[in-house]
């Protein structure tokens, strides 16, 4: 969703919570009353009159029969031995979409032969959802056969990735590239949301267990993330980290998980380039990025040592006390 209709739909809610009826909201902005109501309904806003209710409760039994109807239609072509991408392209529903359902209806991923897998990802590990999160960042999946493969400067980097997953590591150029398996294991990996084309329509992964989330934001931070640090004459060191994505949805998630372990004040931008449309979320100050720091970065773990020891250089404000007595905090140079 662009940031025209995202400030259009809180407009919605404001005047609808201000006292508009959904009618006038429909005539106003231009839209069916049906679709005000969707609006609505999707972000939580408790309906006012009984028609307004009444519409609501009719959107949600369609909205659920259709969902279940298409989820059926997924499952059954999958019990049949079709893939995720020929169901996706059959039904003309996104691949992400497919294994949605298919994980939330319980069936069996198949997975082919497993041997064919490396066993460094059938194991849940921190460097396993490190290198997925770098993957969702700079990864690029074939749409033909699904491999996956990684571009990077960060030569040395991405040797240890292959290194230690079992990817092919070579050359291009003078840039480092690693690759991760064919078919079998591209269908696994899409699983979490890694399909192809998936930069404008990539959702955050449901399936991240809650002690690895760390890992997953450090390798999402360490393909399309950055820190800055410069020094201010009056204020003396500042600092600035934050995360690029062409999914808006993504990085709201991204911002959402970081403010559940206390790192807010994060700004969400978008950014016309010659790729296109591209979304920043951005922290700024000593404190959040001294907390990004302690949330990242442990003992012995992968990432980036250049990203790294940007955060290592910050340093501690120093505490102060003025003639009045009220503390402050004075940053160093």
């Amino acid at each position: 969703m662009n940031n025209e209709k995202v400030e259009r739909n809180q407009e919605i809610v404001k005047l609808y919570e201000s006292g508009m009826s959904t009618p006038e909201l429909g005539r106003r902005f231009g839209v069916m009353q049906s679709r005000i109501i969707t609006i609505l309904h999707s972000r939580g806003v408790q309906m006012r009159s009984s028609n307004d209710a009444r519409l609501a409760s009719e959107f949600v039994k369609n909205q659920t029969l259709r969902l279940r109807g298409k989820r059926e239609q997924v499952c059954e072509l999958y019990r049949s031995g079709k893939t995720g991408e020929e169901i996706a392209s059959f039904l003309e529903i996104s691949t992400l979409l497919v294994w949605k359902y298919l994980k939330e209806s319980g069936l069996k991923i198949r997975v082919g032969n497993t041997n064919s897998i490396p066993p460094f990802w059938l194991k849940e590990s921190a460097e396993k959802f490190y290198i997925l999160g770098y993957l969702f960042a700079d990864g690029n999946v074939a749409s033909g056969n699904y491999s996956v493969r990684a571009q990077s400067n960060d030569k040395n980097d991405l040797q240890r990735m292959a290194q230690i997953s079992g990817g092919n590591f070579y050359m291009y150029k003078n840039y480092g590239c690693v690759t991760f398996g064919g078919k079998i294991l591209g269908e696994y990996l899409g699983q979490y949301g890694l399909v192809p084309r998936k930069s404008r329509i990539m959702k955050f992964p449901q399936s991240i267990p809650a002690e690895f989330m760390m890992d997953f934001i450090r390798g999402y931070f360490d393909g399309d993330g950055c820190i800055t640090t410069f020094v201010d004459p009056e204020k003396g060191r500042r600092c600035r980290f934050g995360f690029s994505s062409g999914s808006l949805d993504f990085l709201l998630s991204v911002q959402d998980v970081l403010m559940r372990v206390d790192i807010d004040g994060g700004k969400i931008r978008d950014q016309r380039t010659e790729w296109g449309q591209v979304y920043q979320l951005t922290y700024e100050g000593v404190f959040r990025s001294l907390k990004m720091r302690n949330y990242l970065y442990y003992e012995d773990c992968f990432c980036l040592d250049r990203k790294r020891e940007k955060f290592i250089s910050i340093k501690e404000p120093i505490e102060m006390i003025s003639k009045t007595g009220k503390v402050y905090y004075r940053h160093a140079k």
